[in-house]
C-alpha cells in the first residue's frame, strides 16, 4: 500500500514539476521575446527567403532553442517572408499555399536564404 501511494505521489510531483517547468519556459520565452524585439535589426521592405538544408525547419516563438513551437515547421524550398534578424535568427512568416493560414515566428537564420526585397 505505502508503495502504490509512494508512486502515485512521484507521479504528481513529477507532473507539477513538468507543467511549472513549461510555464517557467513560457515566461522566459516571453522576456527573450520582447529583448528581441529590442534589439532586433529590421529589413525594410521584408525580404523573400527560402528555406534550405536537410529536415523540417521548425518555427520557434522566441529566438532561442527552448522556444521551439513543437508542431508548426516548414521543409527546404518553402518560401517565407523575412521581417527581421536576431543573434543567428530570423523573424519570418509562412502562408500555407494550401489553406492560406500564416504563420509567424523565429527560425534559425542558417536554414534560411535570403533573396530579394518584397517590392512595395
Amino acid at each position: 500500500m505505502f508503495l502504490k501511494s509512494f508512486s502515485a505521489l512521484s507521479i504528481g510531483l513529477l507532473a507539477a514539476v513538468s507543467i511549472t517547468t513549461a510555464n517557467a519556459d513560457q515566461n522566459n520565452c516571453a522576456k527573450i521575446s520582447s529583448q528581441a524585439a529590442k534589439e532586433e535589426v529590421l529589413y525594410s521592405p521584408p525580404v523573400i527567403s527560402e528555406v534550405i538544408g536537410e529536415g523540417r525547419l521548425y518555427f520557434y516563438t522566441a529566438p532561442d532553442e527552448k522556444c521551439q513551437n513543437k508542431v508548426i515547421f516548414v521543409v527546404t524550398s518553402d518560401h517565407l517572408t523575412a521581417y527581421s534578424d536576431y543573434k543567428g535568427w530570423v523573424n519570418v512568416m509562412y502562408i500555407n499555399p494550401k489553406n492560406g493560414k500564416d504563420y509567424d515566428g523565429w527560425v534559425l537564420s542558417s536554414r534560411i536564404k535570403l533573396g530579394k526585397a518584397i517590392p512595395n
